[in-house]
């Protein structure tokens, strides 16, 4: 119910004759053909559906915490769902800001807005509030109490040139029966569930916490394996251990996110290339500008920043980047991480680094702000500030969707927004947190071309197309690439039968 033909929207639904089993329940991002308004509406109105029946399945298991797989939590306890949801530990301590983000800038729901309209504190935004229990709604005078019924982007319009920042507490009390569900499975340890399951979570490598699912289940005497991906990493992070082959199973619902591409360029050799690029600005008195996810590749940028010991402030405004990487440091020992990593606790507080963010930026620095594709929180904030700016150099560190100013930016544009592109650009891969096609076959190690049936999910229409056929080449037997919505009878003979 997505992931299907798409990157995004990640949620798969296991039904067995005793036992219903949903896998992660992502939000959607725009991608695809057509407009970027259209692209942005498509988005959002599958962000607000969830598969008939969802609410009742008997439990919900995440492989990770990015929001395009566990997006669609808050909406799924809203509609009912009262059943556990597992995952990792480090998974679910993450989820707990991922998801307190979403329910803050969630552009999606329509909420009832309730705000001060007293200005005297000379700022440019309001702080919005909209559920009924929040202390601080509830304390606003009502000479100066405002409300407006919206989306968070038409409430925006409503304040005519004024932000909006969603209060944290109404976030916290909107995720609050989320994290009541939340129920910790050790990786490597098999957990009879139900009266017909066995479940056992292997380390994915793709961020920290991440782990793929091997249900096992029994029927007529005989045991079925069905494995569920999730986001598979590679053995390049300079932060986490890698991913290892699964035992051999019969089914793979498999990612394929990079389809058919094989690593090129030594991801060691990229990020050497970073270091020195960004010592070059900031020794030439530049501001070096870093737009980043907050979740794992923000703690990568920070990691190689500190690797270079440079006397200059840098700042990282992002709460959400900011408690991650509090997270990581705290589980910085365990088995998650590589040792080199844990041997220095300060990876990601390098020298002069600042929680605050400054309205006067001075130059040399460097700024690592979220969102990575710059559409979105402190790095839309900072467009009309930043790339007028000669001194000023973007370094594109990910993905960028072809309509967002990162995309632009990447793509060459010298206009987003209106505003005048004048500062430099440029782009350094090496940062990926998913195996490609080399790294997705070392990972297929145990399995066996005859005897295991392969769904290839979590890609674009083309990546997931020239991968099949580059398995079917490889002489896969049995390679397919599932629709939306679409249901699927597994049986003993790897012949799944496609309705």
């Amino acid at each position: 119910h997505g992931g299907a033909g798409q990157v995004s929207g990640s949620l798969s639904i296991l039904d067995t004759p005793h036992s219903s089993i949903m896998v992660d329940c992502g939000a959607y991002y725009p991608d695809g053909e057509g407009t970027a308004k259209g692209r942005e509406g498509r988005a959002q109105q599958l962000s607000l559906l969830l598969p008939e029946g969802a609410t009742g399945v008997d439990a919900v298991f995440l492989t990770h915490e990015h929001l395009d797989h566990i997006g669609r939590l808050i909406l799924l306890v809203k509609k009912g769902y009262k059943n556990p949801i597992y995952g990792s530990k480090l998974t679910l301590e993450i989820a707990s800001p991922m998801l307190l983000m979403q329910a803050r800038y969630d552009n999606n729901e329509v909420r009832n807005w309730v705000w001060s309209d007293n200005k005297s504190k000379g700022r440019d935004y309001f702080k919005v509030h909209w559920r009924r229990e929040c202390t601080w709604g509830n304390r606003i005078k009502a000479l100066n109490k405002r409300a407006y019924r919206a989306a968070l982007p038409d409430l925006e319009k409503k304040l005519e040139g004024m932000s909006a920042s969603p209060c944290k507490v109404c976030g916290e009390i909107e995720i609050r029966p989320v994290l009541a569900l939340f129920d910790i499975l050790e990786k490597n340890k098999s957990y009879s569930m139900f009266e017909d399951v066995e479940v056992m979570a292997i380390n994915a490598g793709h961020i920290p916490g991440s782990c793929s699912w091997i249900f096992t289940i029994k029927y007529n005497e005989e045991k079925t394996r069905v494995l569920f991906s999730g986001d598979v990493g590679n053995p390049h992070s300079t932060i986490i251990e890698g991913p290892e082959p699964p035992l051999h199973v019969d089914y793979v619902f498999m990612e394929t996110t990079y389809g058919c591409k094989k690593l090129k360029d030594d991801p060691s050799a990229e990020l050497n290339k970073f270091r020195t690029e960004l010592a070059e600005v900031v020794s030439g008195g530049g501001i070096a500008w870093i737009p980043a996810f907050a979740l794992d590749r923000t703690q990568k940028i920070l990691h190689q920043i500190n690797m270079l010991n440079i006397d200059v402030p840098i700042y990282c405004p992002s709460p959400t980047a900011n408690k991650i990487s509090d997270l990581y440091e705290k589980y910085s020992a365990t088995a998650e991480f590589k040792n080199s990593w844990a041997r220095d606790i300060s990876n990601l507080r390098p020298k002069n680094y600042s929680k605050e963010f400054l309205d006067e930026i001075v130059s040399p620095s460097i700024i690592v702000t979220t969102s990575g594709m710059m559409e979105r929180a402190f790095s839309e904030g900072l467009l009309d500030n930043l790339l007028p700016k000669e001194e000023v150099t973007v370094f594109l560190v990910g993905y960028q969707d072809p309509y967002s100013p990162g995309g632009i930016l990447y793509k060459g544009g010298r206009k987003i927004n209106g505003i005048d592109v004048k500062a430099n650009v440029r782009f350094i891969a090496g940062f990926s947190s998913h195996g490609k096609a080399n790294d997705m076959d070392d990972w297929l190690a145990n399995q066996t071309k005859t005897g295991t049936t392969l769904f290839l999910v979590h890609g674009d229409a083309d990546a997931l197309n020239n991968r099949r056929q580059c398995l079917l080449d490889e002489e896969w037997s049995y390679v397919v690439v599932p629709k939306p919505g679409q249901s699927i009878s597994l049986n003993r003979l790897n012949t799944p039968i496609l309705k």
